[in-house]
């Protein structure tokens, strides 16, 4: 994921942003484009990943949900950006864990 926030400050706009059903990564990767390219306050980025985009938080891919959950819980705490979050918080491992329950 940092990796593609570097994408997001090298790469020569426009992009299009793509994945195979176009609901889940590009969705994500959308949310992720407006907190760290355009400042995007939390709760309109997250609306990148919304039924509205073919996002279905209740299928296996409400991870994602989960994972902005946590954020947006945790940054109302320390103020960290996206950025800095998923460098210096963010653990996959362990929120798979928590997410599975």
């Amino acid at each position: 994921m940092l990796g593609l926030a570097d994408i997001f400050e090298r790469v020569n706009y426009p992009i299009l942003l793509h994945c195979k059903s176009g609901a889940d990564r590009a969705g994500l990767a959308s949310v992720m484009y407006h907190l760290v390219v355009l400042n995007t306050p939390f709760p309109i980025a997250r609306k990148q990943l919304s039924l509205r985009f073919l996002h279905l938080k209740f299928s296996r891919s409400g991870i994602l949900d989960f994972m902005l959950d946590t954020y947006e819980k945790e940054q109302k705490i320390s103020g960290l950006s996206f950025r800095s979050w998923i460098k210096n918080k963010y653990d996959p491992n362990k929120l798979t864990k928590e997410y599975r329950g």
